[in-house]
């Protein structure tokens, strides 16, 4: 069986890197207007608005009140060297930010479809099964299959994802139980052969664990 990313797992470090992130660039938003208020004589409370009013309306607010007067020296120079270097932290702390929250969301997505299978097409024969779906994860499809006479079964399948395997399983039912006769999880295309017995129940199981954006399709002939 194929290891997946624990979504949850994501889904907190996503969680905790934007928080943090966000801070930083809470921190060096501050650092940058009350740098750029002393220089220009404005007062540096500014750098509070700045970052308490939400979506950073206090950042436009300060820039439109900023003032056009220059302060001539060495004390500018300094002031400039260090916003240039501020501006780049700011830049970067907005790029984690914007990826952390990308995958914050993709996994709060992943979360939401987690245990379920969601089929954009499904289409079931006597002999035959195929399906596009968008997800498909822990649950899965079973197939039912049973015979009045000893027959060796051909089981072809081919599968294809944008993220993940689906999984192909035959089992025998005996009593509650169920008994594994195959297994396959790493392969996209393939045939395996399987004799079952007369009057005996078997199911054929199509599983997957966070599997995106594919499609299935199964088929099995008697001999």
């Amino acid at each position: 069986m194929i290891e997946f990313t624990n979504p949850f797992v994501v889904f907190k470090i996503a969680g905790i890197t934007m928080l943090l992130t966000f801070i930083a660039l809470l921190v060096c938003v501050a650092s940058w207007v009350y740098t750029d208020a002393k220089t220009r004589g404005i007062s540096k409370r500014w750098s509070i608005i700045a970052i308490v009013l939400p979506f950073f309306i206090g950042v436009l607010l300060y820039m439109i009140r900023r003032s056009n007067k220059k302060i001539e020296g060495e004390h500018r120079m300094k002031a400039m060297k260090k916003q240039k270097i501020t501006l780049v932290v700011i830049f970067a702390s907005a790029m984690f930010v914007l990826l952390s929250g990308f995958a914050f969301v993709q996994t709060l997505d992943d979360m939401w479809k987690a245990g379920e299978i969601y089929l954009e097409s499904e289409k079931q024969g006597k002999t035959s099964y195929e399906a596009k779906f968008s997800s498909w994860d822990i649950a899965g499809k079973d197939i039912e299959i049973q015979y009045e006479k000893d027959t060796e079964v051909t089981f072809s399948y081919e599968t294809d994802a944008k993220h993940g395997n689906l999984c192909f399983s035959l089992f025998e039912r005996q009593g509650e139980g169920i008994r594994e006769l195959k297994e396959i999880c790493e392969s996209k295309k393939g045939i395996f052969k399987a004799t079952l017995k007369a009057n005996e129940k078997y199911v054929f199981n199509i599983s997957g664990v966070m599997v995106k954006d594919g499609f299935v399709k199964v088929n099995w002939e008697a001999k």
